[in-house]
């Protein structure tokens, strides 16, 4: 936790932020930042690229105080550093299965990145070349459950899943250009493999962060099991879609939410709104970076689970890498100017 802010003047007021949650996260980020000389290195006074690290609690599960504190955290950070003019919220995230069609399919170990549904390429210029976001576009989606009134007279049987009512918020920045270069990343990488630097930078992170108590390699294909929910409890265990041929086997997809508990619930959210992954609520955040007015902002999340990316203890550590790897091959294709 930040609990002075420094002082820091003139060309030394860094221009990219990046947020964390996960020790496992921070680790990723840093070794990215390391390892690409035009960077200025993470020092504990905030000089270059910032982290705000929220409090462990509000990676594993919606404490009020916790999500608060990393909203609170953001704000006073972003107003010490105001030159910031990209935000990247990067760390794991809980995959959104599909269980027959390979193209809408996540699996552990893939990024997700926040874009709104519609192509990103199809949105408006605005007066400096980017793009500008549609009305009734979001890139990040909260959702939580509403509280029963005391005034109500107690059910005779508790409610399904479906039939919970939740209370949805939703954020887009105005300006796309963070999410345009990740989708034409991911598009040049599709139809070119070799043009991958995400893929390099993870060899290079796994290499440096070997003598880490976590292992930052890639686990096996095998522990990557797919169970789809019959019933209220029951769970089947099912195989993973099998790709087109010709199509990529890497995939960076949009849409993303949070703090939906219930399986069936999340599915119907994920259908509805065309999420991908999940996370453990970043709602103060993103609305910290709102309120500040940050014009372009985005979420980044390696895949290590099927929940919100708190369970899969085995893939988080490559997941919070391979997000981390991606984050850095959007940054290093902003143009300097961009960075300026």
């Amino acid at each position: 936790m930040v609990r002075q802010m420094p002082t820091v003047h003139g060309s030394q007021q860094p221009t990219i932020a990046i947020i964390t949650a996960q020790y496992c996260e921070k680790l990723a980020v840093d070794v990215m930042i390391e390892n690409k000389n035009t960077f200025v290195r993470y020092k504990t006074e905030g000089v270059g690229p910032f982290y705000s690290p929220a409090p462990a609690a509000a990676c594993r599960g919606p404490l009020p105080g916790a999500i608060i504190a990393a909203g609170n955290t953001t704000t006073r950070l972003l107003g010490t550093f105001q030159k910031v003019d990209y935000i990247f919220l990067v760390g794991v995230g809980g995959g959104v299965p599909h269980y027959t069609d390979h193209s809408r399919h996540v699996r552990l170990g893939d990024v997700v990145v926040s874009a709104p549904q519609r192509p990103v390429s199809n949105g408006s210029s605005t007066a400096n070349g980017g793009v500008a976001a549609h009305p009734g576009q979001h890139v990040y989606l909260f959702a939580e459950q509403q509280q029963r009134s005391p005034d109500q007279a107690p059910s005779s049987r508790e409610p399904s899943p479906t039939e919970l009512a939740y209370t949805v918020k939703t954020w887009c920045p105005p300006e796309l250009r963070l999410q345009q270069l990740a989708e034409e990343l991911w598009q040049q990488g599709a139809e070119q493999p070799e043009l991958r630097p995400w893929e390099r930078y993870i060899e290079d992170g796994v290499r440096a962060l070997a003598d880490q108590e976590s292992d930052f390699a890639r686990p096996p294909d095998t522990s990557d099991r797919l169970y789809m929910s019959i019933g209220a409890k029951d769970l089947i265990e099912v195989a993973h879609p099998a790709p087109q041929q010709g199509a990529p086997d890497h995939s960076v997809a949009s849409g993303l939410g949070s703090v939906v508990r219930d399986d069936s619930r999340r599915h119907a959210l994920a259908e509805e709104h065309g999420i991908r992954a999940f996370d453990t609520g970043f709602d103060t955040v993103v609305e910290s970076i709102f309120g500040n007015r940050k014009d372009h902002y985005a979420f980044i999340r390696g895949i290590a689970d099927y929940k919100d990316g708190s369970k899969g203890r085995e893939w988080q550590p490559y997941a919070a890498l391979a997000a981390a790897a991606f984050m850095k091959a959007v940054v290093c294709a902003l143009d300097p100017a961009e960075e300026d």
